[in-house]
């Protein structure tokens, strides 16, 4: 009888060293997942940042060349306004006179 009782010690023993192994690997596997889950986390807000942060620099960029191309045309249309001025001034002369022989000998 002795020896049932000191092989159901050993197995009681064996259960609860099984039971402290299965605890321990229980907690060290919710701590990987939860460094993992922190790492995700910490991966998606970099991830998001950097998004932001190119972003805004992709946008400047176009604002940028936005304005560039918007001086260049204010340019133009400035030169062409100042290019249609002399052409009609150099022919307010000549108009006049038309109008003026116009009304004058009709």
């Amino acid at each position: 009888m002795e020896e049932e009782a000191s092989l159901l010690e050993q197995v009681k023993i064996k259960e609860l060293e099984l039971k402290d192994k299965e605890e321990k690997a229980r907690a060290e596997a919710e701590s990987i997942i939860t460094d993992a889950k922190r790492r995700h986390n910490e991966i998606i807000e970099k991830g998001r940042q950097e998004g932001e942060v190119l972003a805004e620099k992709k946008y400047s960029q176009g604002m940028e060349e936005l304005d560039s191309e918007i001086q260049t045309m204010r340019s133009e249309a400035e030169v062409q306004r100042q290019e249609t001025a002399a052409r009609g001034e150099s022919k307010v002369g000549d108009a006049a006179r038309r109008i003026i022989e116009k009304v004058a000998f009709e």
